[in-house]
């Protein structure tokens, strides 16, 4: 039997700032003054992955990387 494991689909703060290389503090202030896409559930605060990787290739293209390049 073949296990398969699933990336969450929505971050911790922490797990967001793992991923973008910013420190955990940047990354709350990414996430309340709307820099981040933020899902809310209850008190908790989560990030989108796919928001995530979007706003990170966004910077990638204004760096003037293209795909592939950044890897």
């Amino acid at each position: 039997m073949k296990t398969v494991e699933l990336e969450p689909r929505l971050l911790r703060v922490k797990e967001a700032a793992t991923i973008a290389g910013v420190c955990v503090s940047r990354a709350y202030e990414y996430a309340a003054n709307g820099t981040w896409p933020v899902v809310r559930l209850g008190k908790s605060v989560r990030i989108p992955r796919r928001g995530l990787e979007v706003w990170l290739s966004d910077l990638e293209t204004e760096a003037g990387i293209t795909a592939g390049e950044a890897d």
